[in-house]
């Protein structure tokens, strides 16, 4: 289960990341889509102990009929700098708003690393857009991920996130690493559900905030157990070329 946790981990870290991004002007003009751009998140438990990092780099910007797409390599790395987990993302812009296909986050934060001889995984997700329009008091539409894993042609496992009573709490400044930003404070409550052979898993809730910028992203995440801490990410630096 601890695997399969820093896999969620990853999984919504990476998430948070990408639907930040959204402009009210011109896709171009986002400090996101631009080819060279590189981020770093830092992440650790309830305590400040560190536990690995994440690192995205923007390494093409193009458009594709009236949509601007930025392909995005990202790893994660954990506390002792092994990598756990790689690959590219497509983030796409259409009139101000990002799009971004869940399944492709499952395929990089999972799928690569279960997939093997004899294996095979099936993704499903949400196609989820953030607009520059949202308000304090805002309800976002729920957004669900699942991973079918068989063995043999037969169905092995089936790991399932929920997020759920995502709300936009406040728009506000926050000071982190990478610096300060106005951002959007968005709560959610996400469940992981897990079954092996038609046995189910005890899951995991947590309750999760995020301070969304325009210009940075996502610069920190919290989790929590009921009122306790149990981690955090945060912006630790982003740089344009």
């Amino acid at each position: 289960m601890k695997t399969n946790l820093k896999f969620i981990a990853a999984i919504i870290t990476v998430a948070a990341l990408s639907w930040a991004f959204t402009s009210s002007n011109v896709c171009n003009e986002m400090e996101y889509f631009v080819t060279g751009t590189t981020t770093t998140m830092s992440h650790c438990d309830g305590k400040g102990k560190p536990q690995g990092v994440s690192n995205s780099k923007v390494v093409k910007v193009y458009n594709s009929g009236d949509t601007v797409v930025a392909d995005i390599e990202s790893q994660f790395l954990d506390d002792k700098g092994k990598e756990q987990s790689k690959g590219t993302v497509h983030y796409r812009c259409h009139k101000g708003k990002l799009y971004l296909d869940l399944r492709e986050l499952m395929n990089q934060s999972g799928q690569k690393q279960q997939e093997g001889k004899d294996v095979t995984v099936k993704l499903e997700g949400n196609i989820i857009e953030y607009s520059p329009d949202m308000v304090a008091g805002q309800t976002l539409p729920d957004a669900i991920m699942t991973m079918s894993m068989y063995t043999d042609g037969q169905l092995f496992s089936t790991s399932i996130i929920k997020m759920t009573n995502r709300k936009v709490e406040a728009k506000e400044n926050k000071t982190v690493g990478a610096g300060t930003y106005e951002c959007f404070k968005i709560s959610c409550d996400t469940e992981f559900s897990m079954m092996i052979g038609g046995m189910k898993i005890p899951g995991m809730a947590r309750k999760s905030i995020d301070w969304l910028s325009f210009k940075a992203g996502t610069v920190r995440t919290e989790s929590y157990k009921g009122d306790k801490l149990q981690s955090y990410s945060e912006l630790t630096a982003f740089k344009k070329p």
